[in-house]
């Protein structure tokens, strides 16, 4: 199966456009599979929830530094398959709630 590549930016400052969104979830709403979701700079208080293949999510700029964080609930879900892939290149995850210094599993 042939996807479509096309990056997808992520900023919370930036003018909304056809490919520019303030949260990382309505990015990946939008997004096709193939993708390149690429976020700015910033603490984002979301639960990403991935279910297109293929989609590509790493920060903007090369040493920029993007944090989800999340107080109870799992900061990123994936589940696109078993025959399929979805790259997550270096953002950070921050648990700060009551469950901070619990185990975290992965399923």
């Amino acid at each position: 199966m042939e996807y479509q590549e096309k990056n997808i930016y992520v900023d919370t400052d930036a003018k909304l456009g056809d490919d520019v969104f303030h949260t990382i979830e309505s990015a990946i709403e939008a997004a096709q599979p193939g993708n390149k979701i690429e976020i700015a700079s910033n603490i984002y208080e979301e639960e990403l929830v991935i279910t297109q293949p293929e989609l590509i999510l790493e920060p903007k700029d090369l040493n920029g530094e993007v944090t989800l964080e999340q107080s109870i609930r799992p900061c990123i879900i994936i589940d696109v398959g078993h025959e399929n892939t979805c790259t997550v290149n270096n953002l950070r995850m921050l648990l700060k709630g009551p469950n901070k210094d619990a185990d975290i599993h992965s399923f």
